[in-house]
């Protein structure tokens, strides 16, 4: 089973995630903030990082080198709901391996 670290501080939509990814052999482990995030990483195995950009006391920007820190960091993959294709560069400068955009009428259908 992958083992994914989701840090978002949407709880209903880290549910939706946990829902649609079961299926498809993987376990959503959700973190409401970056702090925790950093924490659940540090004392757990996970295979990759799904990371939001807008968080309640930080973004995802300033998670990512942090998370890069870790002993056997795993991949990033970059979520925004912002148009902005700067925010989404600027994560894969940053290190993340990708980035998808949150689309949020499309996840609640």
């Amino acid at each position: 089973m992958v083992q994914v670290l989701y840090i978002d501080d949407d709880a209903g939509l880290a549910r939706l995630l946990k829902r649609a990814l079961a299926p498809e052999g993987m376990v959503v482990h959700h973190a409401e903030s970056g702090h925790r995030g950093l924490e659940m990483l540090a004392t757990g195995a996970f295979d990759v990082v799904a990371l939001d950009h807008n968080l309640i006391a930080e973004t995802g920007l300033d998670l990512i080198p942090e998370i890069l820190k870790q002993k056997n960091a795993p991949p990033i993959i970059y979520v925004t709901g912002s148009d902005d294709v700067r925010v989404a560069v600027a994560a894969l400068k940053a290190g993340a391996v990708d980035y998808v955009w949150k689309d949020i009428d499309a996840a609640s259908c």
